[in-house]
């Protein structure tokens, strides 16, 4: 066995070695394609940056530290997009370029230089939720992008100028805004949530009770599920016991031998199942209907009864009873 484990071992080494043989040249040569093509996109932004055609610059500058990251091209970057007045986007490539340059090189202290003058320039919003509101219950968009729970309350960078907000929630009419940021400007958006769409008016929004209300009725269906698999089982079981507890041969005249004195007591205890299991089911499965079906709000009381008790299930004054 060892051996057949070295020479499929051995086999797979071999497939590896003349798979990287195929696809390395492959590999290497997409490389070196996009290299080329990073170099000539580089010189071409140069040559727009000279004619101050700085959005051109930044697009091709983009573009070229994409296929081929490099920490002189990011530089160049921070420097388009602080002549076009992008205080955070220059910031924050300027912060790149220092970290990713070489200690000692003097381009990366003009970096961090460049990144510390441009720090206090930055504007900053936050995003600060509605008060007792779940952050989860709404969608925040700024500019395009979808903001995720953690980013609010949180001073986020922007550059100087318009920044578009939108925020939607179920059940509500969206809310849209334009914010006008001037340099270091630290600002707070109270977020607010749209008015109530007509349907969410009729209907009412999800509300904790509603989600509270589907909870009970999947777990009273499954409690009736429950108590249907207990009612079968227990009909099953007693079909089996009660013919020969019921059978002269084992059990006359109020006597029975061994046999049919066990299979009377499984017997009746297959009964007991039956009947509870049944009882059980009926409740669950309809108490659990009405409050997934149901849309207003229902109740649910236990009254005493002499021989058991009566549950009544309420909803829009309606009662439905069942007895236990």
């Amino acid at each position: 066995m060892n051996t057949l484990h070295r020479s499929i071992a051995f086999f797979c080494a071999i497939c590896l070695g003349f798979c990287v043989l195929i696809v390395s040249p492959g590999l290497a040569h997409a490389q070196d394609q996009a290299a080329a093509a990073a170099e000539a996109l580089f010189r071409s932004a140069q040559e727009a940056a000279k004619q101050g055609d700085w959005d051109t610059a930044c697009r091709r500058f983009a573009e070229s530290n994409r296929l081929d990251p490099a920490p002189g091209t990011v530089l160049n970057l921070a420097r388009c997009h602080e002549e076009l007045g992008h205080q955070a986007s220059a910031w924050k490539f300027y912060q790149e370029a220092a970290e990713k340059l070489p200690a000692g090189d003097r381009r990366a202290e003009y970096a961090a230089a460049k990144a510390a003058e441009l720090e206090g320039l930055v504007p900053t919003v936050s995003f600060e939720p509605p008060p007792a509101t779940d952050p989860d219950a709404f969608k925040l968009t700024v500019n395009g992008t979808t903001y995720s729970p953690a980013m609010l309350n949180v001073p986020i960078p922007f550059d100087a100028g318009r920044v578009e907000v939108l925020v939607e929630a179920q059940g509500r009419r969206p809310v849209s805004a334009t914010l006008e940021l001037s340099e270091g400007q630290d600002l707070t958006y109270h977020i607010q949530l749209g008015a109530l769409t007509a349907e969410a008016r009729v209907h009412g929004a999800p509300s904790k009770a509603a989600k509270t209300r589907k909870t009970w009725g999947i777990a009273s269906l499954s409690l009736g599920g429950a108590g249907a698999a207990t009612a079968i089982f227990g009909g099953v079981w007693a079909a089996i016991e009660l013919p020969t507890a019921t059978d002269p041969a084992h059990c006359a005249d109020g006597a029975c031998d061994q046999q049919g004195a066990n299979a009377s007591k499984r017997g009746r205890t297959a009964v007991v199942l039956l009947g509870a299991g049944a009882a059980v089911a009926a409740v669950g499965l309809t108490v659990g209907t009405v409050l997934l079906v149901k849309k207003d709000e229902q109740s649910l009381a236990f009254e005493p009864v002499p021989g058991g008790g009566m549950l009544t299930l309420t909803s829009s004054r309606l009662p439905l009873l069942g007895a236990l």
